[in-house]
């Protein structure tokens, strides 16, 4: 939730906010209890930020790669689909192999695996027209929905 106890499912989820969401999932996801901090995070504009711990762990778990940010994380900047679902996907143990080349989407031009992937366990179907949309951002809502099939994902595995 938010400082003032709502949720606001119709607002854009930043990317600091999905971090911590994944964060608090990972027992979940993977079954690690995480500390909230004691990484140092390889992104300099997180330092001070109330999420720098968090950010900091998921980056020693692998679920964010410094190559993904070259510019900077910009915590506050919404979280598109395409990183959503990275994350999710690296949060589950799944990791790039190379074997996949292409999604069902005509859209996505890149992390094809850990859309395709993320598409197979469920955690996404994509858009009415067929699309996926990689660079939209994603609502609270979506963002807590995406999380929960992650979670049913990781227990069904």
């Amino acid at each position: 939730g938010k400082p003032d106890g709502t949720f606001s499912p119709d607002e854009q989820v930043d990317r600091a906010s999905m971090c911590k969401l994944a964060w608090g999932a990972m027992p979940y996801l993977n079954g690690k209890v995480l500390p909230s901090g004691g990484v140092d995070s390889p992104f300099p504009d997180t330092a001070g930020t109330w999420a720098e711990g968090y950010i900091g762990v998921l980056y020693g778990q692998g679920c964010l790669e410094r190559e993904d940010y070259p510019d900077g994380f910009f915590p506050a900047d919404p979280m598109p689909r395409a990183e959503v679902v990275k994350l999710l996907v690296r949060a589950l143990g799944y990791e790039d192999d190379g074997s996949v080349t292409g999604t069902v989407y005509p859209d996505v031009t890149e992390d094809f695996y850990y859309i395709a992937r993320a598409t197979e366990l469920g955690i996404i179907t994509g858009k009415p027209d067929g699309t996926f949309a990689p660079g939209e951002g994603v609502d609270r809502g979506s963002a807590a929905a995406m999380l929960l099939r992650a979670m049913d994902a990781a227990e069904a595995a």
